[in-house]
This record gives C-alpha cells, sequence and structure tokens, in this order.
C-alpha cells in the first residue's frame, strides 16, 4: 500500500510542477516567436500559460512512465510488482481520459490552429535570405516599401551599394529557415540549440500525430496507445542488473529508442520494408497503415520476457 501511495504521489506532483514549469516555458517561447521589434512586448499572459501547459501535457505524459520506473529504481525497498501495476493503470487512465480531455479544451481553444502572421513594423534594418531590408512603411495588409540590399554575389553576408534599389508595396515574409519567428531579427538573434531544436520536433510530431488519431476516432486512438504500452513495459528493465544505475540507464535508452522508432513508422520510414513483407504475405496488406502497433507489440512482448526472466533469475540467485 505504501508504494501505491507513493507512486500516486508521485505522478501527482510531476504532473503538476511539469506543467506549470514547462507550461511557463512555452508560454515564454511562444511570446519571443510572436514578438515584432517596435511593438509592446507581453511575456506573461493566462491565456498564453494555459495553451503552454495544454501543449505539453499530452507530450509530458509520455515520460510519466519513464519517471516513475526511475523512482521504483531509486527507492529499492518498494514493491516493484505493486508499483508496476499502479504505474500501468495510471498512464493507460491517463491516457484514455485526462489526455483526450485536454485535446478537447485545445480545439475549444483553438491552441493547435496555425497562428496568424504578424506585420513587421517599420524603421528596422532586416536579414532575410539573401538580402537586408529596411522598410519605411507597412500598411495594414502587411505590404511594405522601403530599400532592399543584396548580398554580393562573390562573398555572403558582404553587400554592395551597386545592389542597392528601392521597392514599393511588396509583401515580404521571414525566410524559410527562421519561420518560425514573426520577426526575423528576433529569429536571427536567438539561436536555439541544435540538439533541443531536433528534440521539440520529434515531441511536437508526436502530439500532432497523437491530436490527429484521437481525431479519427476510437480505433486510431486505442491504435496509438499501443505506444503507451510500450512505455509501460520498460518496467521488464527495472531489475534487469544488480546495478540501479545501469537499470535507470536501461529505462531511459528504451523509452526514447521507441519514442523514435514509432516517430520513423509515422514517418514512413518502413514503407519499402512493408512492400516487400506484403508482397510475400498478402494477408498482411489490411494492417500496412499499422506497421507502428505491430512495433509496439513487439517491444512489449519482448520487453516482458525479459522482466520475467531477469525476476526469474534474481529469485534464483536468493535460493
Amino acid at each position: 500500500m505504501k508504494t501505491i501511495i507513493s507512486v500516486i504521489i508521485s505522478y501527482i506532483l510531476l504532473v503538476i510542477v511539469g506543467t506549470l514549469f514547462f507550461g511557463t516555458v512555452i508560454m515564454l517561447y511562444q511570446a519571443a516567436t510572436a514578438f515584432v521589434v517596435g511593438t509592446p512586448l507581453t511575456l506573461f499572459s493566462f491565456r498564453g500559460m494555459m495553451n503552454g501547459m495544454l501543449v505539453f501535457f499530452p507530450v509530458g505524459s509520455l515520460f510519466i512512465p519513464m519517471f516513475l520506473f526511475l523512482m521504483l529504481i531509486r527507492h529499492s525497498r518498494q514493491s516493484k510488482i505493486a508499483g508496476i501495476i499502479t504505474v500501468a493503470v495510471i498512464s493507460l487512465l491517463t491516457w484514455t481520459f485526462a489526455v483526450p480531455a485536454s485535446f478537447e479544451i485545445a480545439k475549444a481553444q483553438n491552441v493547435f490552429s496555425e497562428k496568424k502572421a504578424r506585420r513587421l513594423s517599420p524603421g528596422f534594418f532586416r536579414e532575410i535570405d539573401n538580402a537586408v531590408y529596411y522598410f519605411t512603411s507597412v500598411d495594414s495588409r502587411g505590404y511594405a516599401s522601403g530599400i532592399e540590399i543584396k548580398e554580393n554575389d562573390v562573398s555572403s553576408h558582404v553587400y554592395s551599394l551597386e545592389k542597392v534599389h528601392l521597392f514599393y508595396d511588396k509583401q515580404i515574409g521571414n525566410s524559410d529557415t527562421k519561420k518560425d519567428f514573426a520577426d526575423p531579427i528576433i529569429g536571427n538573434g536567438l539561436e536555439v540549440p541544435v540538439m533541443l531544436k531536433h528534440s521539440m520536433r520529434l515531441l511536437g510530431f508526436i502530439e500532432e500525430k497523437a491530436f490527429e488519431s484521437w481525431n479519427q476516432g476510437y480505433f486510431s486512438w486505442l491504435m496509438f496507445i499501443s505506444m503507451i504500452a510500450a512505455f509501460i513495459a520498460v518496467s521488464g528493465l527495472i531489475e534487469c542488473s544488480v546495478w540501479r544505475l545501469v537499470n535507470a540507464f536501461y529505462v531511459i535508452i528504451v523509452t526514447i529508442l521507441i519514442l523514435v522508432i514509432n516517430c520513423l513508422a509515422f514517418n514512413n520510414i518502413f514503407d519499402s520494408l512493408i512492400f516487400r513483407l506484403t508482397n510475400v504475405f498478402p494477408f498482411l496488406e489490411r494492417f500496412s497503415n499499422y506497421v507502428f502497433v505491430a512495433l509496439n507489440i513487439f517491444f512489449v512482448l519482448v520487453l516482458t520476457f525479459v522482466g520475467i526472466l531477469s525476476a526469474g533469475l534474481k529469485a534464483t540467485s536468493k535460493e
């Protein structure tokens, strides 16, 4: 009973602290990406905070089993079986009820809708693609007039006065590499670390697929939750070694591996392999859209076998 209460309290703290912290981070990031130099900057807003929490909650829920398993590894005296069962029940309840509820609220608040492009302000030099622009005026439609200075053909970031010309009533957007930012000045000034950028894209892609699956109906949502079953099955690694640090390392690495492989499956990376298999086994064609489910079932079976084997070896060593 002590283990069950401990897991539940840890879950509640993880959800509250994680959602509040990362919701604030997302709010600040969205404020930075939406900011246009020369306009008032609003860092905190209640709506922005709520939107950040709604964006983070489904992604954060993916890692709840991993963190709870790490807690079980840390506290070795707690009942592992009771802890694993509690984590499994909490995770499944979260993805059956709480995450769909968060999607409902997010949909009502238009959290995942495409943001409108903001109008750039005049009076600033902006580097966009291979040119520098100075807007003397920008109308309500977003069309600007001003000066354009193009890069020298020989050396980048070297500008020649011979390539300066005026433009009128022209719509100029952000560069493709900085399209997340409303203003190129902010986009060029803020360099997001490569690892963080790829991690954000990976998690954003998973959340997008989760939202799509939920919108497509109960069956698609049930198929998506197979990934959560794979995360729960990682519990088979919490006692596979006598060293707790090694067990923690295994849990983290395998959780990330499951996430990455599911992303690859969602991106149709395995299409060529599926095509070959369906040529040999035609009956598999009806399941070709759910290859990630087969992969998750494979993870569940392998990790469960590892867990049973580890428990058996541990029991034998005590005799």
